[in-house]
Formats: structure tokens, C-alpha cells, sequence
């Protein structure tokens, strides 16, 4: 009997170790924000992280405790199906650690249920996230930990087994009472609040700290067990403050509008170029040379100098942009049908004034959901990948840009007048491979990055430029804008304002001013009801949107991430993680109120979409 309860505890242990390494595995893959920490929070993560680490040992052992009392009277059995099990684990664990450290330094978060999305509807895609050299380094990573994790296993466990002698039955209620007691570490404590990643978030300030001391494993399985359900807590903010706070910020907007367009009805093309952060437009501070044309348009035309998206993925810029709807901060409302559907849309509204409404992209729209959304939105003409003429060749994500451009312009042509269209590109995706002799060189990531992002701004010009022969031109009102920004370049960690701050140009025909600057704050969310503003539409459908060209409009912009949202202003920058319940960032003046507004629009985000 002893030596089952010293096996019992011996493997809890061998996983704890296996667990402990993958940190220290993680902290070295990424270690320029590991040098960054004193050695007291390095000491912290596996100090903080320990307890999750025991409770997914726990989960195990729920497993392997029942297969020691099946096997009391066969140590071969026993051997067998320990071996399968152990296996298993090291080779699905490893796999998933391996993952991890790569996304991470892509997305800035830890490996959850997000990926699940992309990789069940684009698998295709899903390979895409980085290039052979990358692939193969983390293959041989895998391989190596299955190797050691094994020999481990052989030399620690194995010979245990080997040294078991069978016992009667009458101890298998002990052995059950043993695996019972696993519900103390799975739970992680004796509150009443079960474990949460919020009991290993030290940190004040570091977000890297407080994801390193995530059990990956653990946090997987929290994620996929809610991954069909949209949260929506209703005691993030004080309820009637927050009817109060969002009255103020959003109401404001109704005095009058200063006008842009010399037409009350123009054709309207919304461009979202993919991953394009405002670091690539020198009049927004950022690199010289990647956006030259984007730059002319901004000379001929209107620049939003304090833009923001509202979200960190494609499919969720594309939500805010054409339903000026907020992101939820642990998923996406895109992959919810039965909500989208009650959502408006600027094509439904442009539809009811008379206009025809295209989208185009190179994506399948099998990916992240876009199929329903879009089915939803009521577009008239819907173009993508499949559409495409057989002949052109097909990118690691899809039609590259250029061929989407002149696929837009083809299009344009047969839709009556006035249209609306939207665009989204592709080609400046990760791992930024693109159809053009390089011009920005360099074989590093942030060179590729913006290599890829000079392609997409080269296959912008040539639209515009054939787009400026056509009759439709003089009438035509072109926004200009991103899906998302990035950490690239300069590396920026995704849950700084920059990662989040985009471009937004007006130009066109249509437009009655040129060479003009709009310093309000605003987001993806606020397209909508601008665009309705000149259009003359009153746009009251879109409840999160407002008016940034009115003159009471409020400055200030909402975004929301992995688990958290920012909210950014002229004077203030607030970054609220929702796991430790905290501001993470006070960067400027900071007030009460300000603390309090981002409060207000996150617990409004959720008020909403619990009634959708």
C-alpha cells in the first residue's frame, strides 16, 4: 500500500517539475521582458504560479488515482496504461508550450481559446503564423521536451511500478479517498472563490510577470470550457453611474457638425488595411518611407490624428468599424449569430437611403465567422477568395492585395450609384510574405513587417491612381483606415496606447477640404456615425459611435484587449486589467472621473450584449 500512495504522490510531483521547467522555458524564450524584472518578481512567478501548477497536477491525478485503484492486483496493466497516458500528456503539453511561446511574443497573451477559432475555421491560415525557420525551430523544441519529459517519466516512475506488489481490494476506498482529495489543489483554496487566474496576478504594473506565472495548461482548459460562452458580469461599475458616466461621453454629440464632403451623397469606400499600425505614417510620428502614398492622400485630404482601434484582432476591427460596435475583452461577438443579428450596420443604413453595398476580401470568409456577419449585414455583393479567378496565385492567408484592389475596381463598375464598399486587405498579415521585389530590406521581422506594409500602401496608390480616371471618382469619398494596429514596429508590447493607435484618412472627390487635421480622440467605433454626420443621416442606431466631427463631440477613445481595456483621452492614459480587478496603467493626469468612465463604457459593453 505504501508504495501506491508514494507512486500517487511521486507522479503529482514528476508533473509539478514538468510544469515548473515549461516556466522557465518560457521566461528564457522571451527573455528581454524576463531581463527586465528584478530577481525578487522572477522568484514571484514561480512562487505565485505554484498553486496553479499544483491544481492542474491535481486534474491528472484524478485520472492516474483511479487507474492505480483499477490495476491494485495488476502492476502490468498498471505499467501499460500509465505509459499510453503519460505519453499522451507529454506529447499534447509540449505541443502547446511550444505554441505558446511563439504567439505570445506575436499577441502578448497566453495560449487560450482564441487560436481554437482561427485554427477550426482557417486552418490554411493557422500555418501562416511564421515562417519555416520559425516552424522548425519549434519542432525541434517539441521533440526535445517529449524526449526528456519521457526519460524522466522512465527513470523516476517506471521503476516504482516495477516494484509494486499487488494488495488486497479492501484498500481501494483509501486509494479513492486519496484521489478525492484532489479537489483541495484543483480548487486552490478553502474560500469560497475557486481558483482563478487572478490568484497568480502579483504584479501591479507587469502583465508580463502575471502571465508568466500562468500555468499554460490550466489556462487553456479555463478557456476552452467558456468557449461558447460570451460573459457579460454586471458589478464591473456601479450601475446607475454608469447609465450617468455614459450619458456624458456619448450623448454630447449634437451640436453642430462641421462638414467635409460637398455632397450630401457620395459613394463611400472603406479601406481597412490588415495589422496597419499608425508607427507606419511618418505625419503620425511614425518610420519614414513604408507609406509614401498614404501620406500624399493625407496632403490632398483629412487626417485623424488620434485614432484608435477597438480591438487587437481582425475580426473584431471589423465589427466596430461596420457595426461601430465595442470588442468584449475575452472574445469575439463575431462568433455569436444570434447577436450579430440584432447588431445595425452602416450597409443596412446606406441600403435604406438608396445605396447598393458591396465587401470584398482576399480571405476565405469561412475564417473567424465572417460568412454569418456579413450574411447579417445584408451586403448585396460579397467577394472573396473563392471569387477570385482560378489563375491568380493564392498567399499563405489568401489573395494578396494588389489582385484585391483590382478586383475592387472591377467591382465598383457594375454596382449602381450611389455604393457603399468595403475593403479589407491581407497581405501585411504575419509572416508578412508579399508578391514584390523587397524595397525595405532586412530579413528580421520588423523589416518584413514593414516590407509587407509598403506592398499594401503600393497597391493602394495604383487603385487610387485608376480609380481618379473613372466617372465615379468626383463623387466618391474614400476612409482609410486599419483593422487593428501591432506591437511592430519597434516592438511595442500589445497593451501600450501605440499598439492600439491607427491611421484614419479621409480623401476622395467627395471631399471639400484638404490638407486637414481632426486632433479629437476618437476609435473604429466612430466611423459610423461621422460618416452619417456628413451624409446628413442621424446615425442614432449606432449607440457606441459618435459624431467626431461635432462640436460637443467628447475627445477620447475605448479599447479593449485579452482580459482588459484601455481608455485614452488629450490628458490621460488608463489601462484596466479585469483578472486583478486594477488599473495596470495612470499615465498622465488620471483623474476619478476618467478612472471611472472606462469603467463605465467596459460595464456598458456588457450591459449591452447581454440583451443582444
Amino acid at each position: 500500500m505504501k508504495g501506491r500512495i508514494k507512486l500517487f504522490f511521486s507522479y503529482m510531483l514528476y508533473w509539478v517539475v514538468i510544469f515548473i521547467v515549461y516556466k522557465i522555458l518560457f521566461l528564457i524564450y522571451h527573455y528581454d521582458k524576463t531581463a527586465e524584472l528584478p530577481a525578487l518578481d522572477v522568484a514571484k512567478i514561480f512562487l505565485y504560479g505554484f498553486r496553479m501548477d499544483l491544481a492542474m497536477a491535481g486534474y491528472f491525478m484524478l485520472v492516474v488515482g483511479l487507474m492505480i485503484i483499477a490495476a491494485l492486483q495488476n502492476n502490468k496493466a498498471l505499467k501499460i496504461s500509465l505509459n499510453i497516458l503519460t505519453l499522451f500528456l507529454i506529447i499534447v503539453t509540449a505541443l502547446l508550450v511550444v505554441i505558446d511561446m511563439e504567439l505570445y511574443r506575436i499577441w502578448g497573451f497566453r495560449l487560450d481559446a482564441t487560436p481554437i477559432l482561427y485554427v477550426t475555421t482557417n486552418a490554411a491560415g493557422a500555418t501562416a503564423l511564421g515562417n519555416n525557420w520559425i516552424i522548425v525551430r519549434q519542432l525541434v523544441i517539441w521533440i526535445a521536451l517529449i524526449i526528456l519529459s519521457w526519460w524522466a517519466f522512465k527513470k523516476t516512475i517506471i521503476p516504482q511500478i516495477e516494484r509494486l506488489e499487488k494488495i488486497k481490494w479492501l484498500w481501494a476506498p483509501v486509494l479513492l479517498l486519496l484521489t478525492a482529495s484532489m479537489i483541495l489543489p484543483i480548487r486552490g483554496t478553502l474560500g469560497m472563490t475557486p481558483l482563478n487566474s487572478g490568484f497568480v496576478y502579483f504584479h501591479k504594473t507587469n502583465v508580463f510577470a502575471n502571465h508568466a506565472a500562468l500555468n499554460l495548461i490550466w489556462n487553456i482548459g479555463k478557456s476552452l470550457t467558456s468557449l461558447n460562452k460570451l460573459s457579460t458580469p454586471n458589478d464591473l461599475f456601479d450601475q446607475n453611474k454608469t447609465t450617468q458616466l455614459w450619458n456624458e461621453l456619448f450623448n454630447n454629440d449634437t451640436g453642430k457638425t462641421v462638414k467635409l464632403l460637398n455632397t450630401d451623397r457620395p459613394n463611400v469606400i472603406i479601406i481597412a488595411l490588415e495589422n496597419y499600425t499608425a508607427k507606419f505614417i511618418e505625419s503620425l510620428g511614425g518610420k519614414k518611407g513604408v507609406a509614401p502614398n498614404i501620406e500624399k492622400f493625407i496632403k490632398e485630404g483629412v487626417l485623424f490624428t488620434n485614432f484608435y482601434a477597438n480591438g487587437d484582432r481582425t475580426e473584431r476591427g471589423l465589427v466596430s468599424i461596420s457595426s461601430a460596435y465595442p470588442q468584449h475583452p475575452t472574445t469575439s461577438i463575431i462568433k455569436f449569430p444570434n447577436k450579430t443579428q440584432h447588431m445595425d450596420f452602416i450597409s443596412k443604413e446606406l441600403n435604406k437611403v438608396g445605396y447598393s453595398s458591396g465587401v470584398i476580401s482576399g480571405y476565405d470568409l469561412s475564417y473567424a465567422n465572417f460568412n454569418s456577419y456579413f450574411s447579417n449585414a445584408e451586403f448585396s455583393k460579397i467577394t472573396s477568395k473563392g471569387d477570385f479567378d482560378s489563375s491568380i496565385p493564392v498567399g499563405k492567408w489568401g489573395i494578396d492585395d494588389h489582385y484585391v484592389f483590382q478586383k475592387l475596381l472591377s467591382d465598383i463598375e457594375t454596382m449602381p450609384k450611389p455604393f457603399f464598399s468595403l475593403c479589407l486587405t491581407l497581405s501585411s498579415h504575419h509572416p508578412f510574405d508579399v508578391p514584390m521585389e523587397t524595397v525595405i530590406k532586412g530579413e528580421d521581422e520588423e523589416s518584413r513587417f514593414m516590407n509587407s506594409a509598403y506592398y499594401t500602401d503600393k497597391s493602394l496608390g495604383d487603385f487610387i491612381k485608376s480609380a481618379q480616371k473613372k466617372d465615379w471618382w468626383k463623387n466618391t469619398l474614400v476612409i482609410i483606415t486599419a483593422d487593428h494596429g501591432n506591437m511592430l514596429p519597434s516592438n511595442v508590447y500589445n497593451r501600450a496606447d501605440e499598439s492600439f493607435k491607427i491611421p484614419m484618412v479621409w480623401f476622395g472627390g467627395a471631399l471639400a477640404k484638404k490638407d486637414t487635421v481632426i486632433n479629437t480622440f476618437g476609435s473604429q467605433n466612430d466611423i459610423a456615425k461621422t460618416l452619417m454626420g456628413q451624409l446628413g443621416l442621424k446615425g442614432d442606431a449606432f449607440k457606441f459611435s459618435r459624431d467626431l466631427l461635432a462640436e460637443n463631440a467628447r475627445s477620447f477613445a475605448f479599447f479593449s484587449y485579452n482580459n482588459g481595456f484601455g481608455f485614452v483621452n488629450d490628458s490621460s492614459l488608463l489601462k484596466y486589467d479585469n483578472v486583478s480587478n486594477q488599473y495596470m496603467t495612470k499615465d498622465g493626469v488620471c483623474s476619478t472621473k476618467e478612472m471611472e468612465e472606462g469603467k463605465a463604457c467596459m460595464q456598458m459593453v456588457y450591459n449591452d450584449l447581454s440583451k443582444l
